[in-house]
């Protein structure tokens, strides 16, 4: 009777999909970590002495951890569950670090416990296995590390088809990829074999994902600013993880997604080291033609004890299609609920918080055979009739229980709306949002609600008649109403916003930002805004107000501008952000030195855009950000300009188009984009 074995004695008894991945990763010539499986035999024991180890089995399992700890080079190993039920396909359970052989024991211990506790040991064929190895997470990084440090890293590459593969990365642990936008690389392996990048989407990393020496959950970290756009993996990690994602999927005879870290490996170098294979289903196709579905919301997900009813609920019959699964759940990392969600039987119609599919888990249901649909930062109750406009494999989700939700949508969605219902700036953040750049987090109030607003206020009439002047002093005069829906939708927007910092709020017409004809400072900006219903709403009106102001009137007839279109306005509410620093930076110095211009000063942006006070002023090498020339008073520091240079360049290459950009960096030196336009 064997209590501990190697994987050598596993591979292909094809009893447990996470051990199985194990072998395939070596099977596939990966770089793995060393592996020591601790057999059901082993709990038997345990169960049968009392739910003890006896005296030499402890002494036996102390020897074989102190083998582990001696040589991993991070000084911990990882205890991590590979529980076997028949009828339960992904068994749940948590992960354990151990830095000595006495807390290696106990971790086991405690899966033991934990198994029990869901009364799995009672399901026949049951096998509790639980394996162990040296922990491969990266270590936390440095404050201020050095510009040859390497920086932590890790991620997952999926087979999508033969020979095409997706690479997904990211600073920090490969669980990184879970909670924050990442890289996104696309791979093609050649008849030759050679491997090609046929597509990268670099994001803005600002935050990762690190797990303390401690052990336990995944610890936030911020990412030096000046490496927040650099791609997360080399061109041959990608081809690494490409390699071993196709070769994986042969072994396996189907598609594959495989998990990797930089981390410390069997030989004690930094390295790609695998730690994961998993089935990979393709995801649900996009629909690209114009369909709408509609239904009420039958059940809500908001903690571990949800999913479970959710499951006992389905097995019992009843008729749940529409599940809302809250922000909570996903905020707080409740992977255990969410791989409930993953274990019914029912392929459901999921509603799921965010607004781009890079989350790790929402892409696993996706291949469960659940359709999912991306609600942004809305909130719905059971009952709530849903309706999903699906266009050009875009969907647009309208809560019909609630109509005020179609006039104030979250910013990072707002592009799927159109300008003609968010106006140009309040456009290019939301498209900024989208490419997992930095902005302050808020909503937009859509075009609709200013028509909304203006026809329960009896000056429709009047909007259509300007610029005539008796109707123009209407709309500047005018008490504007507001009705108690939208009131409360506000109060909604301040809770899901979370914080009793001050707001600001911004314009955005359909004819602003308009390189031809810029209508800077011609609109009202409401700043430093008390987050209360009435100030909040106060605040839009001034903001709708300026529309119909003199200087927009004037300004519009000089240019040939439609009027119409020009007082047409969404307003953009956000969270107001005290930069340490702030500034503009054109992509192409408007002297014509072919470097970038940077300006910039200490505390808010409105310094530099007015003029009012002395920027430092820096022209810098686009690709590298290396000073060719500084004047006035020192203001950045040589990362931070490096970061600015490389954001330039970067919105100017989605763009395709110089940009003059309006940036800053927060308290926490993180680098925020507060606005973006084609240079003129």
């Amino acid at each position: 009777m064997k209590y501990c074995i190697t994987l050598n004695d596993w591979i292909d008894k094809d009893l447990n999909p996470r051990v199985d991945g194990f072998a395939k990763l070596k099977k596939a010539g990966a770089q793995i970590p060393v592996i020591r499986l601790f057999t059901n035999d082993l709990f038997e024991l345990w169960l049968g002495n009392s739910k003890k180890f006896p005296k030499k089995i402890k002494l036996y399992l102390f020897l074989e951890f102190s083998k582990l700890l001696r040589n991993s080079f991070s000084r911990a190993v990882m205890i991590r569950q590979a529980y076997y039920i028949p009828d339960i396909p992904k068994p749940y359970g948590g992960r354990f670090s151990a830095q000595t052989p006495k807390e290696a024991v106990r971790s086991i211990e405690n899966h033991y416990k934990f198994f029990i506790g869901q009364k799995w040991h009672t399901h026949a064929g049951h096998e509790c296995i639980i394996f162990s190895y040296p922990r491969t997470d990266p270590p936390a990084f440095p404050e201020l590390p050095k510009p040859s440090d390497p920086m932590p890293r890790g991620g997952m590459a999926s087979l999508l088809e033969t020979n095409l593969v997706e690479v997904q990365g990211t600073f920090g642990d490969h669980e990184t990829v879970t909670a924050f936008p990442c890289d996104v690389f696309t791979v093609i392996k050649h008849a030759d074999g050679m491997f090609e990048i046929s597509n990268s989407k670099v994001v803005q990393k600002r935050h990762v994902l690190v797990r303390p020496d401690t052990g336990g959950k995944p610890i936030e970290q911020s990412v030096p600013e000046d490496r927040q756009l650099r791609p997360s993996l080399t061109p041959s990690e990608i081809e690494e993880a490409t390699r071993v994602s196709i070769r994986v999927s042969e072994i396996a005879k189907t598609p594959q997604r495989v998990e990797f870290t930089y981390g410390f490996g069997p030989t004690g170098k930094l390295e790609l080291v695998f730690n994961e294979a998993a089935k990979y289903a393709k995801p649900q196709e996009k629909d690209v033609s114009y369909k709408t579905l509609t239904g009420k919301v039958d059940f809500i997900v908001n903690t571990l004890g949800d999913s479970k009813t959710l499951i006992k609920k389905l097995k019992m019959g009843e008729d749940i299609n529409i599940v809302y699964v809250t922000q909570h759940l996903v905020a707080a990392m409740d992977e255990s609920a969410l791989l409930e969600l993953e274990n019914t039987s029912k392929k459901l119609l999921i509603l799921y918080p965010g607004s781009s599919s890079t989350t790790h888990r929402d892409q696993i249901l996706r291949q469960m055979g659940h359709k999912i649909y991306l609600y942004g930062v809305r909130n719905f109750k059971i009952g709530d009739l849903v309706k999903i406009e699906i266009n050009n494999g875009s969907a647009e989700i309208t809560n019909l229980s609630s109509n005020y939700q179609n006039y104030i949508i979250p910013l990072e969605e707002g592009f799927l709306a159109g300008l003609e219902n968010i106006g140009g700036k309040a456009l290019r953040l939301s498209e900024i949002a989208s490419q997992g750049i930095s902005t302050p987090g808020g909503f937009i109030v859509t075009t609709k609600y200013q028509e909304s607003m203006l026809k329960n206020s009896d000056l429709l009439d009047a909007w259509s008649k300007i610029p005539n002047k008796n109707a123009l002093r209407s709309l500047q005069t005018s008490p504007y109403k507001v009705d108690d829906g939208f009131k409360d939708q506000v109060k909604n927007l301040l809770t899901v916003l979370g914080s009793s910092k001050p707001l600001f709020l911004r314009s955005s017409s359909l004819s602003e930002d308009d390189p031809e004809a810029n209508f800077a400072g011609k609109y009202k900006t409401a700043e430093s805004v008390d987050p209360t219903v009435e100030v909040v709403i106060q605040a839009y009106q001034d903001v709708v107000r300026s529309a119909f102001s003199d200087s927009v009137i004037v300004f519009s007839q000089k240019f040939g501008i439609d009027i119409s279109r020009s007082t047409q306005i969404a307003v953009i509410i956000q969270q107001d952000v005290e930069p340490k620093q702030s500034g503009v930076a054109f992509r192409e110095d408007p002297n014509g030195s072919g470097n970038i211009l940077i300006e910039a000063v200490k505390g808010k942006t409105s310094g530099v855009v007015t003029g009012k006070r002395v920027p430092q002023k820096i022209l810098c090498v686009p690709h590298t950000g290396e000073v060719t020339k500084s004047t006035g008073p020192v203001v950045l520091t040589t990362s931070q300009i490096k970061a600015i240079a490389k954001m330039a360049t970067t919105l100017s290459g989605i763009y395709h188009h110089p940009q003059d950009v309006e940036w800053g960096f927060d308290k926490k030196s993180q680098l925020i984009v507060f606005q973006s336009r084609d240079q003129r």
